[in-house]
């Protein structure tokens, strides 16, 4: 199969899924208190294991380049995306301008971009995807909390919002365990991968 067919029956799954989450929501199977769980669940939990079993991998000289260059990539793509933003909302009142600005810069990258990865590149795609939305989160934390804030700078809340991201902490932690060939003990791992 290629890229393409795989890309589309990936998002199709993904929209079938969310599907279900619809219905369910329409019959009241989940309500806002469900929904608010399992999203924690998703970004406290399952995301932060997803890319914590990406990262066991033997060490390679190679994957360690692509972090780097993958890292690079993210810093510059957001960089750019702020500076398109502040030139192409000049002209709109200021709450919209704001609105306008973190809308165009940050995206729904990880729960859609994760099982595409995957499906594409396997855990792979996933461990170079983990590291942009690191650094996607960093400049989400950072930036587009100061688009929003009065003073247009960030407060502690911001900062340790960043410092205890599950996200950020599991790439991190997965970092660790690649540059020093750390495997996790088997029922451990098994448990990961699920």
């Amino acid at each position: 199969m290629d890229n393409s067919a795989t890309v589309f029956n990936q998002v199709l799954i993904l929209f079938l899924i969310m599907f279900v989450g619809f219905i369910a929501k329409k019959a009241d199977i989940i309500n806002n208190t469900v929904s608010k769980k399992l999203s924690e669940l998703l970004l406290k939990i399952t995301n932060p294991l997803l890319v914590l079993s990406s990262f066991q991998v033997d060490f390679s000289r190679d994957i360690l380049n692509n972090i780097i260059i993958v890292f690079l990539f993210a810093v510059i793509v957001n960089t750019v995306s702020i500076l398109l933003g502040q030139l192409l909302f000049v002209k709109h009142e200021a709450e919209r301008k704001k609105i306008m600005k973190f809308s165009a810069v940050y995206s729904n990258c990880g729960f859609m971009g994760f099982p595409v990865l995957e499906s594409l590149f396997g855990k792979t795609g996933i461990l170079y995807g983990s590291i942009f939305v690191a650094v996607f989160n960093i400049f989400l934390w950072t930036n587009g909390v100061a688009i929003f804030s009065s003073k247009g700078k960030l407060d502690k809340a911001s900062l340790k919002k960043i410092a205890l991201n599950p996200g950020i902490i599991t790439v991190l932690i997965g970092i660790i365990l690649f540059a020093f060939s750390v495997r996790l003990p088997g029922p451990v791992a098994k448990a990961v991968d699920l």
